[in-house]
Order: structure tokens, then C-alpha cells, then sequence
């Protein structure tokens, strides 16, 4: 059975009947201190089941500890590999994927996808971050997008990193 990241089976589906994360009786561990989500914090006790460093990291972004996430709380909480704050446009873009129950928020069980999401892209970045210059230069650009079947012509692939 195929778990998505913000859903049983793909984006906005409903919760899978034993929630997001790890499947009953196993927990998700997280050792690593990586970019992605600012220090952990928070005191209140983890959910069953869940992983309690995981579950600091959920209380130290929901600052008003409403036992959700909102935008603001998320945006104040990610950072880039440089340690700039992520643009409010991507934030927005994964709460609404991550936000299942279109809450406008995410709760523990939605923070877990997230997680996964976050670190999966950080293991793709560092994959074809050659160098380790912590950033994309334009060949190491150009052989990510042909690893993913996608053959650009050097002035569009020029354009893609000017613009983003």
C-alpha cells in the first residue's frame, strides 16, 4: 500500500485510519539536526506512538500552542540550507498540501507528512548538490533535470535559474 505525503494514497485524500507517520507500533526517528525546521522546543508530552523528537519540533513551531500550525508559525520556523527564511509563497503552498482537513492549519498528524516531504527534497538537493556548495549551479541543474527525463536548451535553462 503507497502512503503520499498529504494523504493515504495521494495529495488532500483522507487520513489513513492509523494517521500519518509511521504505521502502528513504529516510530519515525530523526536524529539529524539539518535545515528545514528551527530548534526544537515544547514540553507538553508526545501523542502514542509518536517520535518525541519529532513531536518537540511540532511544539516548538506552534507557538501559541493551539495544537496546530498556521502559516506564520511555519514560515518563522523554516529555513533554507543558507539559513534564509523560505518565501511565503512556498510556505502557503505547503500548508494547503499538508492541510488535509482544510483547516488552514496543520496538527501533528499533517506536521508528520510535512516532515517526510522536507527531508525527502533535502536528500534529492544534497543528491545533486556535486560540489556541497549548498546551492544548484547551472550543470549540476542541467543533469538533475535530464536524471528527471527533462531536456532544456541552454537559454531556457539559463532563464529557470534567473528567475528562480
Amino acid at each position: 500500500m503507497s502512503h503520499g505525503y498529504g494523504g493515504y494514497n495521494s495529495y488532500g485524500a483522507p487520513p489513513p485510519p492509523h494517521g500519518y507517520g509511521a504505521p502502528p507500533g513504529h516510530s519515525v526517528s530523526i536524529t539529524t539536526r539539518q535545515p528545514g525546521f528551527a530548534a526544537p522546543g515544547g514540553h507538553q508530552p508526545p501523542p502514542p506512538g509518536a517520535d518525541p523528537q519529532l513531536w518537540s519540533w511540532f511544539t516548538a513551531v506552534d507557538t501559541d500552542r493551539s495544537g496546530a500550525i498556521t502559516a506564520t508559525e511555519l514560515s518563522q520556523a523554516l529555513v533554507n540550507g543558507d539559513w534564509t527564511a523560505f518565501d511565503i509563497d512556498t510556505v502557503k503552498l505547503l500548508l494547503s498540501i499538508f492541510d488535509t482537513d482544510r483547516s488552514g492549519t496543520i496538527r501533528f498528524n499533517e506536521f508528520t507528512g510535512l516532515w517526510k516531504y522536507i527531508k525527502d527534497w533535502q536528500n534529492v538537493f544534497q543528491h545533486f548538490d556535486r560540489d556541497r556548495s549548498g546551492s544548484i549551479d547551472n550543470n549540476e541543474l542541467q543533469q538533475a533535470l535530464a536524471q528527471f527525463g527533462f531536456r532544456l536548451s541552454p537559454p531556457l535553462l539559463d532563464l529557470l535559474q534567473k528567475k528562480y
